[in-house]
């Protein structure tokens, strides 16, 4: 069911029990003590749960830290919600990639999301649970929730009886810790470890060990996030793409420093 702004009202229902809870345990308890505990007005509490004012990101994030929500309801809250990505361009400069908000790549942490995205480049795609599904080896139920949340999050653009990813390529932020980013990267790498039985005419696995200075660190970083950029702006857009692919690149350190710094 939605509003007529066209969000899910699931958010609506949380905050609306959320309130109930905690008037059950204080029966004084109102929408203005809510509000006060919220940070927010009760005007502005009122209008959200009546449907009559769209959360915003920013009062999303207020909402979901002043009632400490646990990862998996923040992660279903965030979910519910139709607000725009909130991206910002790319620190290097360049305008084909944003950047996503942590909270928005809460919603869409799981691997198939950015697979799904990247199927809306295949000619012949089509905008159906069934085709993701076994296209990515993924349940049906995984492939609906994952569309109604590209959809929500306006990620997915409709050709007819396919689709196509709307807008810049996404990024996350660089550099700040995240449970989300982390289970992300830990979803590719178990992917990537299933990859190494499959052909090895589909597939490109090597690695590199060096000795470096840990004091370039920031700029190797920097070389490595331009190098992924500049493989997308080669390989990513050809017209004749038929299949989804990963490139995962990892650099860390393997040693342990002795001297507790660097000179």
């Amino acid at each position: 069911m939605s509003n007529a702004s066209g969000q899910s009202e699931t958010f609506q229902s949380w905050l609306f029990h959320e309130l109930e809870r905690r008037k059950s345990i204080n029966p004084k308890y109102s929408i203005r003590s809510f509000a006060k505990q919220l940070g927010s007005s009760p005007a502005t509490i009122s209008q959200v749960l009546s449907g009559k004012r769209p959360l915003t990101l920013k009062l999303a994030n207020q909402l979901a830290s002043k009632t400490e929500m646990s990862p998996a309801d923040r992660k279903r809250f965030f979910g519910a919600i139709a607000f725009p990505t909130s991206a910002s361009s790319s620190s290097d400069g360049r305008d084909n990639f944003l950047q996503l908000e942590n909270d928005v790549f809460l919603t869409i942490a799981d691997w198939y999301h950015f697979a799904i995205l990247s199927l809306g480049e295949i000619r012949g795609n089509r905008w159906n649970a069934d085709w993701i599904s076994t296209r990515l080896g993924i349940s049906l139920s995984e492939a609906r929730r994952a569309m109604q949340r590209l959809s929500r999050l306006g990620l997915i653009e409709r050709r007819g009886l396919g689709f196509k990813q709307s807008g810049q390529n996404l990024v996350t932020k660089h550099d700040v810790p995240s449970d989300a980013v982390r289970a992300n990267h830990r979803q590719i790498l178990e992917k990537s470890l299933s990859a190494l039985t499959s052909p090895v005419d589909q597939r490109e696995f090597g690695s590199l060990t060096i000795a470096a200075d840990a004091r370039r660190l920031p700029e190797i970083k920097s070389w490595l996030r331009k190098t992924q950029r500049d493989f997308v702006d080669e390989f990513g857009s050809d017209t004749r793409n038929n299949g989804v692919f990963n490139l995962a690149m990892h650099f860390f350190r393997l040693d342990y420093s002795t001297s507790g710094s660097e000179k």
